[in-house]
């Protein structure tokens, strides 16, 4: 005869497993909307593309500060890491 012990066992064992499966459950579903969401970026080499700056530094700036450009594209690198060369504008 099991004593109240294992059941409680038994019984905490089996809500981990549900805990684990609903959990891998609710990450797949979270990646498959973060995924359907995204949009393919295509860069190459001798195109024009500005930075945001926002994603370097924690300042809350107004639009002209967010962005500094524009940089030209020289390389693309394995991973998506790119070359870049400063741009000058004269006007």
């Amino acid at each position: 005869m099991m004593g109240p012990i294992v059941y409680l066992d038994i019984y905490l064992v089996t809500n981990r497993q549900v805990a684990i499966k609903n959990a891998l459950q609710n990450t797949d579903k979270y990646k498959q909307c973060h995924d359907a969401k995204t949009q393919e970026v295509i860069l190459n080499p001798r195109q024009s593309v500005f930075l945001d700056k926002r994603l370097f530094l924690n300042t809350d700036d107004t639009i002209d500060e967010m962005w500094e450009g524009p940089f030209l594209i020289t390389k693309i690198f394995p991973y998506g890491t790119l070359d870049l060369l400063r741009e000058c504008w004269d006007i």
